[in-house]
């Protein structure tokens, strides 16, 4: 099974040796309001304690806007000077790993740009731009099926991190939630714990998957 999914996905790439350091992380930074100058004063702290740390991850509060976060924006009040903080990180030996979402909540600033002319939300079932819920709104997840998609993706994590400084991306928030009361999977599966269900249903429910490794699989990840 193993072979068969690597097959299908690619190989896993080793990653460069400051990837297997001690690498900080914490939302407080970002989220709060002098971002910058907290991301400066870590590494003064880690200069003052004398620890050591090859990397930092930055957290989705640099994207913010009104309190949401929105992939591949720059929140210039909380970080004015995107490549200077990166330069200082450098200097002090330090590599940045931005984090990054594969969902576009539906007020994105570029949200008709990427609905519009890449046509990356499409629902196979419908057709339309898929909508579901995603951390402080409803989003749409891309395509990474679609090409187009994929050249959008790329000029953003260019343009908007590469080009400030930043050295690798965190693609966060790619674990599949279902909060939606018309998912299929609520269909196949009554006990999670989005739906009510009876002790009948939950007696048929385990009849069906059980002694099947396969049905135990696809039950984990239903039932969320």
């Amino acid at each position: 099974m193993t072979k068969a999914f690597v097959r299908l996905t690619g190989k896993t790439l080793f990653g460069p040796k400051w990837s297997l350091g001690y690498s900080g992380s914490t939302m407080h930074y970002t989220d709060a309001p002098d971002a910058q100058n907290q991301l400066m004063n870590f590494i003064r702290l880690c200069e003052q304690h004398a620890i050591p740390c090859d990397s930092f991850q930055l957290s989705s509060g640099y994207t913010s806007i009104n309190g949401k976060r929105y992939v591949f924006n720059w929140n210039y009040d909380k970080v004015p000077q995107p490549k200077v903080m990166s330069q200082s990180f450098h200097d002090a030996g330090l590599k940045l790993a931005a984090n990054i979402k594969p969902c576009l909540l539906q007020d994105h600033p570029r949200y008709g740009e990427v609905a519009d002319a890449v046509s990356s939300f499409a629902d196979s079932q419908t057709d339309a731009p898929e909508r579901s819920s995603f951390w402080d709104d409803e989003g749409s997840h891309l395509d990474f099926t679609n090409p187009q998609t994929v050249a959008w993706w790329q000029e953003g994590v260019t343009t908007q991190l590469l080009e400030m400084g930043i050295d690798s991306t965190w693609n966060d928030n790619n674990e599949y939630e279902v909060w939606d009361g018309r998912s299929p999977l609520l269909r196949l599966w009554p006990r999670n714990r989005h739906q009510t269900y009876s002790p009948g249903d939950a007696a048929v429910d385990d009849a069906r998957l059980a002694g099947s490794p396969a049905a135990l699989l696809r039950r984990k990840s239903a039932h969320i």
